[in-house]
């Protein structure tokens, strides 16, 4: 099997210090970068260097027809489809993350600030009316990905605080009257952090402490492991139905086998490991 490359860019020109976990200057590819040991192998310094992001935090995404990572940046997030102008009048609920779907009138769309609350809305293409579907707070209420599904729109959701993991699939659909509704929902156990939907596993995600798939209507654990506190940020598709996962001080590959996932990890060439700097509360990377 084929792997995909996988380049690492920037949007824009960075300095030294943009750069000074990594140790190199982009662009890298990440077949450069060193295999390294699954999360829950770690020492727990270590994942505490990784989860204050000392090894830098790595966003993946498709262009041109192959995958790209890159150094996260909140600028990376969805860009919505309408003018900025159109969500003005949603008030204090459109903040956080992003994430839509266009639909036959309109768009989907979903605004996730962890704990501080997420909302879901439809508004209609030229953005002038809008009306909300959800005021959930907790209970999976935080959108991360919506998914087409014949008459049904599915919105996988999740929110990872303190001690609560909490996520589901929410099913939406257009009422007789016009109006989209959460019609129902299957819970998840855990919280959704990135979603995609994968050829085969149907849709895929990664949550705080495992990965699940959903297809025909079954949820399936493929592979369990901790990941809430490395924050996957992205997820993106490689060649040969490879997902691209990318979060802090690792990218993760995952290889799809029957019924489950192979995952490899990789860190750059520079940052083998973290360790904790003498007379310091930072981290710095050694080779």
């Amino acid at each position: 099997m084929q792997y995909a490359i996988v380049l690492l860019f920037l949007l824009t020109a960075a300095s030294a210090d943009a750069w000074q976990f990594a140790g190199e200057a982009p662009p890298q590819e990440i077949a450069r970068w060193a295999e390294f040991g699954a999360p829950d192998e770690w020492s727990n310094s270590l994942f505490m260097c990784a989860n204050h992001g000392f090894g830098g935090e790595w966003h993946v995404g498709a262009e041109s027809g192959r995958v790209v990572v890159q150094e996260y940046q909140q600028r990376l997030e969805v860009s919505l489809p309408l003018p900025e102008t159109a969500y003005a009048s949603l008030g204090d609920a459109a903040r956080g993350a992003r994430s839509y779907l266009k639909v036959d009138d309109g768009y989907l769309v979903g605004f996730n600030a962890g704990e501080w609350g997420g909302s879901v809305w439809w508004l209609s293409s030229d953005g002038s009316s809008n009306d909300r579907l959800s005021e959930t707070w907790g209970a999976g209420g935080n959108p991360v990905a919506f998914f087409p599904a014949g008459e049904e729109v599915l919105l996988v959701s999740g929110l990872a605080h303190l001690g609560l993991r909490e996520g589901s699939i929410k099913y939406i659909r257009r009422g007789d009257d016009g109006r989209w509704r959460i019609v129902r929902e299957t819970p998840l156990g855990t919280a959704a952090e990135v979603a995609i939907k994968h050829p085969t596993l149907g849709i895929l995600i990664v949550a705080t402490d495992r990965i699940l798939s959903y297809r025909g209507g079954e949820l399936q654990v493929l592979q369990r492991i901790e990941l809430g506190g490395l924050y996957p940020n992205s997820i993106a598709l490689g060649s040969d139905d490879e997902v691209y996962v990318g979060m802090r001080y690792v990218v993760a590959r995952l290889t799809p086998s029957e019924r489950t996932v192979q995952a490899t990890w990789f860190v750059p060439p520079t940052c083998r490991t973290l360790a904790k700097k003498l007379g310091s509360s930072g981290c710095t990377c050694k080779q």
